[in-house]
């Protein structure tokens, strides 16, 4: 049997100097990336850094844009021949489809030839549409959606805190051997949209012990939130296995509701004496509206308000089967000398409704006595 010599040594050395694994691909994906002369306003870019020289081309992209699936796929591919390990920028530009909704479900599908499987690269939510409403979400503990048909389960919730255009997501969760870990993220929310990435702690302090630092460092997991409303939102967890180009992602959809904790949620949101005010004329209300709900009463998905005054009457709609959420819709509507005014409201957190009057002007109702 032969030996190692010096020089195999030497060659064995070499060779584990020049061997790296593939590393994590970075990447963003943004609106009109490189303005020019004749560029749609709805063309995208994904650029990044590859970790070889071999960069992705385009292969497709599809829009699967139904009622209950808004989707973007844009399929990519990468030359197999001449690559060498180092970390080079791309740039893909691709235009969105006609006729597509405002706000999407990106997912980067990418294989290594023509040959391969493709597996998820990378996932992201969009907005396009700058008429969107303005979400501001209810802070607090945010829970799955009771009676959700998605793998919701117990055990999963979000503390959400949004201030000044910034929203910060804390979960707590446990790794493989059971460990407790703590999951931060935080990213500027515009219409209603926010992705971030989570930094993990771990360790750290006990409850009434002397001071202990956390461990901290990247969790490789992602939250991507959607508000449909002020109380309610679909949210898609992110968490990834390896480094590798072959990384594996897994997505796991939930909708979430802002959790109250003394039920019913309805009497809790609904009762008590409301006053309304235009959005963009703060200075009217001293002069607005005003109601007070005294019951709620629901039958089927149907929630009829019982009100203090005679020249009111309202009513709401609720999800069918879900009776511990917010409600869907609300409409009130108020008799008056000039005739009705009729509010409807979409949006839904504590002390306050968010909504529009029959003439399409945005109005907030603020609760100022829950009595």
């Amino acid at each position: 049997m032969s030996k190692f010599s010096p020089s195999h040594l030497s060659l064995l050395f070499l060779g584990l100097l020049l061997w790296q694994p593939a590393a994590a691909v970075e990447w963003s994906l943004d609106f009109n990336p490189v303005p020019r002369a004749g560029s749609r306003a709805d063309e995208l870019g994904l650029r990044g850094v590859w970790p070889t020289t071999c960069t992705p081309e385009t292969v497709s992209v599809k829009a699967d844009d139904t009622e209950s699936s808004k989707r973007l796929y844009l399929l990519t591919r990468t030359p197999q021949s001449g690559c060498k390990p180092k970390p080079t920028p791309f740039l893909l530009l691709f235009e969105l489809p006609k006729n597509v909704s405002a706000s999407l479900e990106f997912y980067w599908l990418h294989k290594v030839d023509s040959q391969a499987s493709e597996h998820l690269l990378g996932f992201k939510l969009l907005s396009r549409s700058s008429g969107q409403p303005d979400i501001r979400p209810a802070s607090g503990w945010w829970w799955p959606e009771p009676g959700e048909a998605q793998d919701s389960g117990p055990g999963t919730g979000l503390t959400v805190d949004y201030q000044n255009g910034l929203l910060t997501l804390l979960t707590q969760t446990f790794d493989d051997h059971g460990q407790p870990e703590w999951l931060l993220g935080t990213a500027p929310m515009k219409r209603g949209i926010a992705n971030t990435e989570l930094i993990k702690f771990t360790q750290g302090q006990t409850l009434t012990g002397k001071y202990k630092p956390p461990l901290i460092d990247n969790s490789r997991n992602a939250i991507h939130i959607r508000f449909l409303s002020a109380s309610r939102a679909d949210v898609w967890l992110e968490s990834r296995q390896g480094d590798r180009l072959d990384q594996l992602i897994s997505l796991r959809k939930l909708t979430m509701v802002r959790y109250f904790m003394d039920p019913p949620i309805l009497d809790r949101l609904l009762k008590g004496r409301w006053l309304i005010a235009p959005e963009d004329r703060p200075e009217y209300a001293n002069s607005a509206q005003q109601f007070r709900v005294l019951s709620v009463s629901v039958k089927a998905s149907v929630v009829t308000l019982g009100f203090a005054e005679s020249s009111t009457k309202g009513s709401c709609r609720m999800h069918p089967g879900k009776f511990d959420s917010p409600p869907q819709q609300c409409k009130i509507e108020i008799q008056t000398e000039a005739g009705p005014i009729i509010w409807t409201f979409k949006s839904f957190s504590m002390d306050r409704m968010r909504g529009h009057n029959q003439f399409g002007a945005r109005v907030s109702a603020f609760r100022i006595n829950p009595d």
